[in-house]
């Protein structure tokens, strides 16, 4: 069988619908009666406001699944089989559907990919973005080559956007659900389900206000002693950095003048040289310049060359009274070589400490920069203890806002809590437990964003016992029984996701298991509930009943879901009373369906007749 299109997904659940709707019979008086009665009850269940309802789960390559369509339908679908027939590939399979997380070994062996489909009508319901006047279908495609896909209607999207969407489709109910249950940290999250989301809302946002001040305030009060820490030490810096009466350029000037006063020596002897050979030649200059001045006048052509040596004469002259002041001014300062090595040896250990460039520059203009720096960051500082004022005042009116949104919602859970109470009790009363008492015990907790209340179940099972923590006394079928009841008063106010109950009927029998039948079966009349069940009690109540069985060959192993007519029901409850089939078994299979309305359809001309024979 292929996968449901949308179109034929809309046409099975019409067609199951038109199923279930009785037509009239011929009009003896008993017949008439009896549709009477039919029509009573397809009422009931027909326009109780089912809001979200899984048509059909098609799965093909999964598990040890080969190609199947399974068809649901609206109320109360129960499936059942042998221990490790395979009832919980279905649970598994919803659970990706619903956005767990895929693994290739979901896919059967032998095959290269795994394909999952469920249609749901969702009542032309908006669920997150998805409106849809007939259905919705959620695809996954799990591949072994990792390549896995998600559709929601035919559109690729991830599994983020699945599990969102999901959520408003189907609520799973097992084992799982009782360790919930059983840890008090989770206690305040399910007494939140029957709360005012708006004051829960409230008391978070007023919360988120005061944790971001209280952030702020704490860490600045955790760092003052640190800070002032911190400031004596920028304090030194800026005070060395000071103290040290820094001038641009000075690091490249006194380079320059340390690099002459070592050079003195070495610069004087060579001044001298030159001194002296410039006065040798200044001398024969002049001796020959006058010696060409005396026969000048003798002749003519000879009178340039002697104006040319008088001028050369006084050029020589005037290189030479400079050379001789340079020598005569040229002395050298062993203090001031020490006060230029001293300075430059300061300026030297402030680039080290203050800077991170170590290269051969004018420093001073980088260490005045550090300087500045200091004294920016002193002056952010001192302004610490202003802002400390600032913000506990701040704070003030963000707490105060906070505990009085969180004492309105505490108001609220108490109670809210009150009537879930007395609510709880009523259910487990009806599910066997007569004596129970249930008790939500409130304590002040810390800050938090879901307010000031911390919350732990209390329940005594037995008279004369005091309540105590439900984790400490709880029996595994109490535990069943406590979930279920508040399951069972959370249906009451909302109808808007299909109820999957996996094997919450643990630790449970007898007339407890009849109880616990008819509270699902009352949950069943505003939700559509697929229940897996190993109690014969409780399957007998089911509207819809579904057998898996598991089957092998030498080769293979198979599981198959069949829907059961009312003679296979009988046979189906008879094997899950004894094991196999009996007269008694039979009988009471039957007592059990007759109990329950079993075959899925109400015996109405028997009732009819019932009715006119009392008449």
């Amino acid at each position: 069988m292929r996968p449901l299109s949308v179109t034929s997904a809309t046409k099975l659940s019409e067609g199951n619908k038109a199923a279930q709707r009785p037509t009239l019979a011929k009009p003896a008086l008993f017949q008439i009666i009896a549709y009477i009665i039919s029509s009573v009850e397809y009422l009931r269940t027909a326009y109780a406001k089912i809001l979200t309802m899984l048509i059909s789960l098609y799965l093909e390559n999964y598990a040890l699944i080969g190609q199947q369509t399974i068809e649901f339908a609206e109320g109360f679908n129960v499936i059942t089989g042998e221990t490790g027939a395979g009832k919980s590939i279905i649970v598994n399979a919803l659970a990706l559907i619903m956005g767990e997380r895929a693994s290739a070994d979901f896919i059967k062996a032998g095959k290269q990919r795994a394909i999952l489909e469920a249609v749901f009508d969702i009542q032309g319901r908006h669920i997150d973005g998805y409106v849809s006047d007939e259905v919705l279908i959620i695809t996954r495609e799990i591949s072994l080559n990792g390549r896995n896909l998600i559709k929601i209607n035919h559109r690729v999207v991830t599994q983020a956007e699945l599990k969102k969407i999901s959520r408003y489709l189907i609520d799973i109910h097992g084992q799982h659900q009782h360790q919930i249950l059983i840890d008090p940290e989770n206690h305040l999250e399910i007494l939140d389900l029957f709360t005012e989301s708006k004051l829960r809302a409230a008391a978070r946002e007023v919360f988120g206000q005061y944790h971001a001040v209280k952030k702020e305030y704490d860490l600045l009060l955790q760092n003052r002693d640190l800070r002032q820490e911190e400031k004596d030490f920028l304090n030194f810096q800026l005070a060395e950095l000071e103290n040290a009466n820094l001038q641009a350029g000075e690091y490249t000037e006194l380079k320059t003048e340390k690099s002459r006063l070592d050079s003195f020596t070495e610069i004087a002897e060579v001044v001298r040289g030159v001194a002296e050979k410039i006065s040798g030649l200044k001398d024969g200059l002049r001796y020959n310049k006058n010696k060409l001045a005396q026969i000048a006048g003798k002749e003519t052509a000879l009178q340039n060359l002697a104006d040319k040596a008088e001028a050369l004469s006084l050029d020589f002259e005037d290189f030479h009274d400079s050379l001789a002041d340079y020598e005569n001014h040229l002395e050298f300062s062993p203090q001031r070589l020490d006060e230029i090595n001293e300075r430059l040896d300061l300026l030297n250990k402030l680039k080290r400490k203050h800077l991170k460039q170590l290269e051969e520059e004018d420093i001073t203009a980088l260490l005045i920069k550090k300087r500045d720096q200091l004294r920016t960051l002193l002056s952010g500082l001192e302004d610490t203890d202003e802002r400390l004022a600032k913000l506990e005042k701040d704070l003030a009116v963000a707490e105060k806002a906070y505990l009085q949104a969180a004492g309105e919602l505490s108001k609220h859970r108490q109670k809210i809590a009150a009537e879930l109470e007395q609510k709880i009790i009523g259910a487990l009363q009806a599910l066997r437990m007569p004596r129970a008492q249930f008790k939500i015990n409130f304590t002040t907790g810390h800050y938090t964003a879901g307010g000031l209340d911390a919350v732990e179940f209390l329940i005594s099972a037995n008279a004369g016992e005091p309540v105590k923590p439900l984790a400490k006394i709880a029996s595994g079928g109490e535990i069943s029984r406590v979930m279920l009841a508040i399951r069972k008063i959370l249906a009451e106010q909302d109808q808007s996701s299909a109820m999957i109950f996996d094997e919450i009927d643990a630790g449970i029998g007898g007339e407890t298991a009849l109880a616990i039948a008819d509270a699902i079966h009352s949950i069943a009349r505003k939700h559509q509930v697929i229940c897996i069940t190993h109690l014969a009690q409780i399957a007998a109540r089911a509207d819809y009943h579904l057998r898996v069985e598991k089957s092998a060959t030498a080769d293979t192993t198979t599981v198959a879901i069949t829907p059961l007519n009312k003679a296979a029901r009988e046979l189906e409850i008879a094997r899950m009373l004894s094991g196999k089939m009996t007269e008694s078994a039979a009988a009471h299979a039957q007592e059990l369906l007759a109990q329950g309305n079993g075959g899925g359809q109400l015996d109405a001309a028997a009732h009819a007749q019932e009715l006119l024979e009392q008449a």
